[in-house]
């Protein structure tokens, strides 16, 4: 037995491990024991889950998964002889008609696939839906790593020889098999391990269920119906692990992809509809949007060195066009259009038509191979600094203060001779004075001379050069004013948006750790955020949001770190003797005020609160420990003004 005191103490031991669910069961002897089982999440006899992993989540242990459940027709349904075309039915007469009889079945069932049959187009369609739509790195451009769980070895073997058929170039290393058939699988497990090494992708039966710590795993495909839950979760707990700096410097694993192919969410009653899969753009393709929208938006310049660069990007942009592998499964749907822009001639005079077309079926399909991910990430943060002063958008000034701070970085770095030899244009970068004036081809010649350079910065110093730049598809045509009408809900989601962004601003911070804040503190924050023009004038935010306290309105966008919302129940936990339905209100008020910042005392009457007990506090608790709950409550309500005095925007 637990003493519920000895609990309360050393609870983070009881805590989710290695991204497993393990199953309890119990059968209390009194009500006593009911309390103390139910404090552990435990339902008298019956299977549960100690540590559930949205809690794990939270407590920002492990990173949640995202499900994706891809419905291909002969997994979900069989073969059936009468769906087939007259060519498919030739070939399944040859293949499953009894050789006695001659009688033909009227169908395969499904749970022969992969079995004992093993059809293309099924593999290649789910290889090339996972290189597409799974989470990706190195500036989006590369699979990240990934598990694919297959049926048996002979499936496994299929899978692989489908990949290097279907994508020549990836053969070899990227792709490989690791079950425990394979006479090396210790040293591609190690080499799997390794963040920036090949496998990128690995096919697994059985071998990689469990006990393999891989924090860049990004994406698990079950190739197979999974009948164990303990071994389904052993499954995705694979992909849990929390991986700093994963997609680029500052840029965290945020979650995990799970690609079900044999509908085992739905087996389970976890996920029945799963989600739409997350479509991101990578760096080759955002670079490929902004070249043409500049080539497009140029090539009527009065400026003839404006024109000249406008053929030049538009020659670069049919180059990329050209060098798309049309054999390439992934270019089958896109074909048509890909065939009818390999063609230099239809380039001369686009409509807004062919933009779209070209953005929508060419963009995802460029590569640029021979350029380092920093470089493309440059170029990618200039093309977007030169559309922004040509359209004449709010963000320049953000993308030229990046563009400044990498040179300054640069200059720090000029005992190598590389950088040394470019100090004079590292130089001009950094010039105030020089940004008054700036054009599009000084700032080319920016792009070209530091680009090769940002390599010999330190990996703590690397930018983030990737933008959020808002991609359009359609002709692009300067506007007749440079008046724009305020988009409120549009401004609200960039405000909302650059807070979460800049969380490890000094202020914001603090206030998301519930740390004390000086007035000078304040009024610095104040003095970023409209003086210096980060969420524009101080007008426009009061017309988007009215006269909220200002730590108040950040404390609700951006929440409250779990541990110092558990910090402040604390001492009430200690007291040692709440049973369990008490425990999990406070761990519900904990969990809001993570992700609110804050809560209304009114909200303790609603639901999900009065799922546990009607009554709601008035019930479980007695006068004392409610009154004890509100005043903490209020304590942290009253956070949005930590120095005392309740500082509106004026």
């Amino acid at each position: 037995e637990i003493h519920r005191s000895i609990y309360n103490k050393y609870r983070s031991i009881f805590e989710y491990f290695d991204g497993i669910k393990v199953g309890l069961t119990a059968t209390p002897k009194d009500e006593a024991d009911r309390d103390t089982y139910g404090l552990f999440g435990l339902e008298a006899g019956n299977p549960t889950y100690a540590y559930e992993l949205d809690q794990a989540v939270a407590d920002q242990h492990l990173v949640p998964y995202r499900s994706i459940s891809v419905p291909t027709k002969f997994q979900r349904e069989g073969i059936k002889y009468a769906e087939l075309s007259e060519e498919e039915k030739f070939e399944y007469e040859e293949e499953f008609a009894n050789p006695i009889t001659g009688e033909v079945p009227d169908e395969i069932q499904n749970t022969a696939l992969n079995s004992w049959l093993f059809n293309d187009d099924t593999v290649d369609k789910v290889l090339g839906y996972l290189l597409e739509h799974g989470h990706k790195v190195a500036g989006g451009d590369k699979l990240g790593k990934t598990i694919i769980f297959a049926k048996n070895q002979k499936h496994a073997e299929f899978i692989k020889d489908r990949f290097d058929k279907g994508y020549p170039k990836l053969k070899g290393e990227f792709c490989q098999i690791i079950t425990y058939s394979v006479s090396h699988v210790d040293s591609l497990m190690d080499k799997f391990k390794v963040k920036e090494s090949n496998p990128f992708l690995a096919i697994s039966v059985d071998m990689l269920d469990t006990g393999i710590d891989v924090p860049e795993i990004v994406n698990l495909v079950v190739f197979k119906p999974i009948r164990s839950k303990a071994k389904f979760w052993q499954m995705i707990g694979r992909g849990t692990r929390l991986c700093p700096d994963l997609y680029a410097i500052g840029e965290d694993k945020f979650d995990f992809l799970i690609f079900d192919l044999c509908e085992n969410f739905e087996f389970f009653s976890i996920n029945e509809k799963g989600i739409e899969p997350p479509k991101s753009k990578s760096i080759s393709e955002k670079l490929f949007h902004s070249r043409l929208r500049l080539s497009e938006l140029l090539k009527t310049s009065e400026d003839e060195e404006l024109q000249t660069y406008s053929i030049d990007l538009r020659s670069y942009l049919i180059k990329q066009t050209q060098a798309i592998d049309v054999n390439s499964f992934l270019v089958r749907k896109h074909l048509k259009t890909v065939e009818k822009f390999q063609d230099e001639a239809n380039w001369n005079t686009l409509s807004e038509q062919g933009i779209r077309d070209i953005f929508s079926h060419i963009a995802p399909l460029v590569t640029e191979p021979f350029s380092e991910e920093m470089a493309k990430r440059f170029d990618a943060l200039v093309h977007d600094c030169m559309l922004s002063l040509e359209l004449g958008t709010g963000d320049f000034q953000q993308l030229r203060d990046k563009i400044i701070s990498i040179a300054e970085r640069l200059s720090n770095k000029t005992s190598i001779p590389h950088v040394s030899a470019k100090s004079k244009i590292i130089g001009i970068a950094q010039d105030e004075e020089v940004w008054q004036n700036i054009s599009i081809q000084l700032l080319e010649e920016i792009r070209t001379d530091l680009r090769g350079l940002l390599k010999f910065l330190d990996k703590t110093d690397r930018p983030i050069a990737y933008t959020n730049f808002e991609d359009e598809i359609g002709l692009v045509t300067e506007p007749e004013s440079s008046y724009n009408p305020v988009n409120l809900d549009q401004y609200r989601k960039r405000v909302e948006r650059y807070l979460r962004e800049h969380k490890d601003h000094l202020v914001i911070d603090k206030l998301y750790r519930d740390e004390s804040i000086t007035p000078q503190e304040i009024k610095a924050l104040e003095e970023h955020l409209f003086q210096q023009g980060a969420l524009g004038e101080k007008e426009r935010f009061v017309e988007a949001f009215g006269n909220e306290p200002l730590l108040k309105f950040i404390r609700r966008i951006i929440g409250m770190d779990t541990q110092a919302a558990k910090q402040k129940f604390s001492e009430f936990l200690a007291m040692g003797h709440l049973n369990s339905k008490q425990i999990r209100f406070i761990d519900m008020i904990i969990n809001f005020l993570s992700v609110n910042g804050m809560i209304d005392p009114e909200k303790l009457f609603e639901p999900p609160f009065t799922d546990i007990d009607s009554g709601s506090i008035i019930n479980l608790f007695d006068k004392q420990e409610s009154e004890q709950i509100k005043r903490i409550i209020e304590a942290v309500n009253k956070a949005e003004d930590l120095t005392g005095s309740h500082r509106k925007i004026q």
